[in-house]
């Protein structure tokens, strides 16, 4: 009996992105499988075996893949969906995978009185935590659970079940908020809750090509030069522009 899925590689930068292929040389690659639901047709317990093929110039390797069991009871108590320590990541990025509709938030904290520059950076770790704080109290409110640092999924049974969120702070007073869902419909809720939750400061960001994202990444580099932001800051933005642009 055949079983289907969905198999996808990853790549770490800043935060893991799906990849087509590897390369030789390639670093921080992790690859995913989801498994479509068995029949349990004939048995209470389904096993599965596979081998990866792949090629290296014109020859071709294979190699197989440790089996994998399910047993019913382990789907009737969700105990196949825990999250072991030495597996969260790889189970998070399979349940990315598994998502069709996905969309990046970026959220900005502003405070209106900031005239003072010695407390500048006091000021902007107060918004960090203040912000932090907001953000964890409306996904608490909106059911989502703490998975993993700055990961959030929907574990209960309900209209936004299996929705993940991921957020990545860009600095002390701005956020981009991944979310992952598994329908439009799910992202139009979530994308509804976040705007009522902050009205002024949510921005919904399109997609671009890559020459549009490394010519962004470039200038918020300078204006961070050019602003004096911390050195820390400065080399962050580097980072991301020395990626974009080899």
């Amino acid at each position: 009996m055949e079983i289907y899925g969905e198999s996808m590689f990853w790549k770490r930068f800043l935060y893991w992105e799906r990849i087509n292929s590897i390369h030789p040389g390639t670093d921080h690659v992790m690859a995913t499988m989801v498994l479509d639901l068995p029949t349990f047709d004939r048995k209470s317990v389904s096993e599965c075996w596979a081998t990866i093929s792949y090629e290296i110039g014109e020859t071709q390797f294979q190699i197989p893949v440790p089996p994998v069991q399910l047993t019913i009871d382990e789907i009737s108590d969700c105990s196949c969906m825990k999250f072991l320590n030495q597996n969260e990541l790889s189970a998070i990025l399979a349940l990315k995978s598994t998502s069709s509709a996905e969309k990046i938030v970026n959220v900005r904290f502003s405070k209106d009185n900031q005239d003072n520059s010695d407390d500048q950076d006091d000021s902007c770790d107060d918004l960090y935590e203040s912000g932090k704080k907001q953000l964890f109290h409306f996904l608490t409110a909106k059911t989502f659970v703490k998975i993993y640092n700055d990961v959030f999924l929907v574990k209960e049974h309900g209209s936004l079940m299996y929705c993940l969120i991921e957020l990545d702070w860009s600095s002390n007073t701005e956020v981009n908020v991944r979310i992952f869902a598994r329908s439009v419909n799910q992202l139009n809720i979530i994308l509804h809750f976040l705007r009522t939750e902050f009205p002024q400061n949510m921005t919904v960001m399109e997609e671009v090509d890559d020459c549009v994202e490394a010519a962004m990444a470039l200038i918020r580099e300078l204006e961070m030069i050019r602003d004096k932001k911390s050195a820390l800051e400065i080399q962050e933005a580097k980072v991301i522009t020395d990626l974009l642009i080899p």
